[in-house]
């Protein structure tokens, strides 16, 4: 939405300089470290752990349906009487299927457990400190006049000048 709104109010700024890649600007040194850092491989071999997961539970479920298409496969290919095979396949083929089901939940809980993961860690490095926290709710409470230009100056020691000069009789 908000691209929407900026090309309707500023119109179309198209700029071919930019598109071109700037050297100073890209830091290959600083890129690779990024790359090669110790939060970037965790993640990796974290991500390589649950495919490994995820990969072992579809395995073990999904064995039985492997053997009926490999049995099923090679009676085709023999050409020595399919039809024993095939019936076998028929039959056991909706319980082989359903022997996936643990997969696709493993799956789900993956997915779930590392949304979750990372939800919490974008919400602890959102978090403030204690003295953020103070600074802000310093911050939005304001300050009084008497305290924001100190004892000798500010909008309190205008006003009481002012009211001297109003007392003292001059204006």
């Amino acid at each position: 939405m908000a691209p929407a709104v900026r090309l309707c109010i500023e119109g179309v700024r198209f700029h071919p300089a930019r598109a071109i890649p700037d050297r100073s600007r890209v830091a290959l040194l600083a890129g690779l470290r990024r790359i090669l850092s110790a939060a970037t491989l965790g993640t990796a071999l974290a991500g390589g752990a649950w495919l490994a997961l995820m990969a072992a539970v579809a395995w073990r479920s999904a064995h039985p349906l492997i053997g009926l298409v490999d049995g099923a496969t090679r009676a085709l290919v023999a050409d020595a009487g399919a039809g024993p095979v095939l019936d076998e396949a028929a039959r056991t083929l909706p319980g082989a299927i359903s022997l996936l089901t643990p997969a696709v939940a493993v799956a789900v809980l993956v997915t779930l457990v590392r949304y979750g993961a990372s939800r919490v860690r974008a919400e602890r490095r959102l978090r403030m400190t204690p003295e953020e926290m103070r600074e802000e709710l310093r911050d939005r409470e304001g300050s009084p006049p008497h305290r924001r230009a100190g004892p000798r100056g500010g909008v309190a020691a205008e006003g009481a000048a002012a009211v001297g000069q109003v007392v003292a009789g001059g204006a």
